[in-house]
């Protein structure tokens, strides 16, 4: 038996017991969605996702893609976005008239951001340029990615109908490709490894219980 970390609140805001046990092929209530581990992370360093545990988290349905453009002005924009990843890149469709489309057209730099709200906090940051896989106009093209990206998000029919009631909406659809881009990842540690790794080394401060464990393990 295998005991999680850190464990979600209660709805009465009270931990849940860290007595209470989970088998390690499961996940200890973090919703079966990282299995619990039982190395000790020796670099005691925040944990990295694996690309397989990376690639899992990114084809979740239900998960909001946070992009980060630039304004004509220079200012930052964030726009909370649908997405679909296909293994090697992340796409997503800007309607024509998208504030965040306008900037890209201007400077195809971009972060896009990836996480969740639940244990154990994973987080995919990836700083990479857009491409265009179909400019405006195309939709009917892509019509099928379209319908799979929607029903990430909403069920089936529903994705059906919002495809069919705005397909005559210019969209594009845009490409990150990992490959060729920073790729930032890493988690809450899980039962195990090193309870430091809530944080990275560099934040601790010198002389803190934290910076201690965390040299010495």
């Amino acid at each position: 038996m295998t005991r999680c970390a850190f464990r979600p609140r209660s709805s009465s805001g009270i931990s849940d017991s860290p007595g209470d046990a989970c088998p390690s092929t499961l996940t200890c209530g973090l919703k079966n969605r990282l299995p619990c581990l039982s190395a000790t992370i020796e670099d005691h360093t925040m944990p990295n996702m694996t690309t397989s545990e990376r690639d899992a988290f990114l084809k979740e349905p239900g998960v909001l893609l946070h992009i980060g453009t630039v304004r004509e002005d220079g200012t930052p924009l964030v726009t909370p976005i649908w997405f679909i990843y296909d293994g090697t890149s992340i796409l997503f469709t800007p309607r024509e008239k998208s504030a965040w489309y306008a900037c890209m057209q201007r400077d195809p730099r971009v972060t896009l951001c990836i996480d969740e709200q639940p244990l154990p906090y994973r987080k995919v940051i990836i700083d990479g340029s857009v491409t265009v896989e179909h400019d405006l106009g195309n939709d009917a093209a892509w019509r099928d990615l379209y319908q799979r990206i929607a029903s990430r998000y909403v069920p089936e029919e529903a994705a059906a109908a919002y495809v069919r009631n705005t397909i005559d909406q210019p969209r594009a659809l845009l490409r990150v490709e990992l490959g060729k881009s920073k790729v930032t990842t890493w988690r809450m540690p899980v039962e195990g490894e090193d309870v430091t790794g809530i944080w990275h080394t560099r934040y601790y401060a010198e002389g803190s219980d934290y910076a201690r464990k965390s040299r010495d393990g």
